[in-house]
């Protein structure tokens, strides 16, 4: 039985990031369920963190560690330090967590000193090498965010003893909005009279585009009292997406924001939302993510246009969601009339994703890690 938890990651708050805010996410619900026996471990703190206990690695020096490389040999060093002053983190009760394939390799070296137990999360392909060798002989448990991830590191024969698929989560409560969408597109100054599609989260994290430039293409093709409203832009990506909006003479039909902190009330205040990324090739997008805006767009209630992709196609299926192929603007432009055209056919697609994501929460996702320990 797991006594004690310790989380390793070497980021930075705060973050506009998926994989550290993802990490946050999980680490309220392991502190949950662990009162008092839960430490996060993270390169620099913020207000982000609210009341998670959690350890601050290097502070001030974060930047000069990552702008070096140093962040292995640093927690190589830091991590045994840390160990010994803190007992409870060792032994046979104690869990270290890692969702970081390098920082799982220092782990796993140290593990034959400390005797702790440790669960690695997997969120990108594990190459072949000193390091991938290292944490598969020494975890004791691997979580892959999904199967392709898992068929590419452990290969579609050999099976790991300890390890599960397990993609992301929502908290569905959250996405409950009791405000009407008349209401809240006057708080968020919206158009109170256009049909509005959305799409929430970052346009080019890591430079793979998530459908923005495509959506903007199709825009042309739909009626003009239909809308785009993009939210979660950096200051580069809004000037980019505005510069496209002039070029393609879509002045007044694009309404383009940063990033927020209440996604559900902007989920809540558009009438359907999409996540139609066109960079397939990519193995990210194919093998990789296991999309968080998906899960809150079906928690959210509202029709949801999603690209075909075997990573979209673990979380959802025609029966919950308008599957298109990627980069299909016709396609798009059918299901958009589909759904303003048989809104009783679309109210049972939405009622079934929100059945669906319902006992996806992120606490249920905790407990199962901690369960198959």
């Amino acid at each position: 039985m797991i006594k004690n938890l310790l989380f390793l990651t070497s980021f930075e708050y705060p973050t506009q990031h998926a994989h550290p805010h993802h990490a946050l996410l999980m680490a309220r619900e392991f502190n949950a369920l662990l009162p008092g026996a839960f430490r996060l471990v993270v390169s620099r703190a913020a207000r982000e963190l609210g009341t998670v206990p959690h350890t601050e690695t290097a502070g001030p020096l974060a930047f000069i560690v990552r702008t070096l490389r140093l962040r292995s040999a640093y927690y190589t060093v830091w991590l045994p330090l840390f160990l010994i002053l803190n007992p409870k983190f060792r032994g046979a009760h104690a869990l270290l967590f890692v969702n970081d394939t390098r920082l799982a390799a220092v782990a796993a070296l140290w593990k034959p000193l400390f005797n702790f137990k440790l669960a690695v999360e997997v969120h990108t392909t594990m190459k072949s090498g000193v390091v991938r060798t290292l944490v598969l002989r020494r975890a004791d448990l691997l979580i892959f965010l999904t199967e392709g991830l898992r068929t590419r590191t452990l290969g579609s024969t050999l099976v790991h003893p300890h390890h599960v698929v397990l993609g992301n989560a929502v908290d569905a409560l959250r996405f409950e909005v009791a405000q009407s969408k008349e209401e809240l597109r006057k708080e968020l100054s919206l158009p109170t009279n256009a049909t509005l599609i959305g799409y929430i989260g970052r346009f080019r994290p890591g430079g793979i585009d998530k459908g923005i430039e495509f959506m903007l293409s199709v825009l042309p093709s739909l009626p003009s009292d239909i809308h785009m409203v993009l939210v979660g832009g950096t200051p580069t990506e809004l000037k980019e997406v505005a510069q496209l909006t002039s070029q393609r003479g879509l002045n007044g039909r694009v309404h383009a924001y940063g990033r927020v902190t209440d996604v559900e009330r902007w989920c809540a205040a558009c009438d359907m939302l999409a996540y139609v990324p066109s960079e397939l090739h990519t193995d990210f997008l194919q093998y990789e993510t296991s999309p968080m805006k998906l899960f809150e767009y079906m928690a959210a209630r509202r029709p949801v246009i999603v690209t075909d992709a075997p990573t979209v196609r673990s979380v959802v299926s025609e029966k919950e969601a308008h599957i298109i192929a990627s980069g299909d603007q016709n396609a798009f432009v059918r299901a958009v009339e589909e759904i303003l055209a048989h809104p009783k056919q679309s109210e049972i697609l939405v009622h079934a994703a929100a059945e669906k994501v319902h006992t996806l929460t992120w606490h249920a996702r905790a407990r199962t890690i901690l369960a198959s320990i």
